[in-house]
């Protein structure tokens, strides 16, 4: 059994001034230094729900465990971001924040 003293979390929320099909947010891991990614979180689709005036911010906390190298993607939908694009994220929070997100 390792040591589960270094549980890790990714938590990311991102704001888009676009709505759009296909928005979202994948982390993949890799075992072979980048060699090979293997998706094990997709966000869900079409993020966000809403445009500027009710609130397109989407956040998720993702457990990363000790996967060694970690990468997390955003996949634009089907149209460009027209005014905004903000990305806030942060590594190694010991516990899931909020149940439920």
């Amino acid at each position: 059994m390792q040591n589960m003293d270094h549980i890790n979390w990714f938590v990311y929320s991102i704001t888009p001034s676009t709505n759009a099909t296909g928005n979202g947010v994948t982390g993949q891991y890799s075992n072979d230094s980048g060699v090979t990614w293997i998706e094990f979180y997709a966000s869900a689709a079409s993020e966000p729900i809403g445009d500027l005036t009710t609130t397109p911010t989407f956040t998720d906390e993702v457990f990363i465990g000790n996967y060694q190298d970690v990468r997390f993607r955003y996949t634009n939908g089907a149209l460009a971001q027209a005014t905004l694009f903000a990305v806030n994220m942060a590594l190694d929070a010991r516990d899931r924040s909020v149940s439920g997100i």
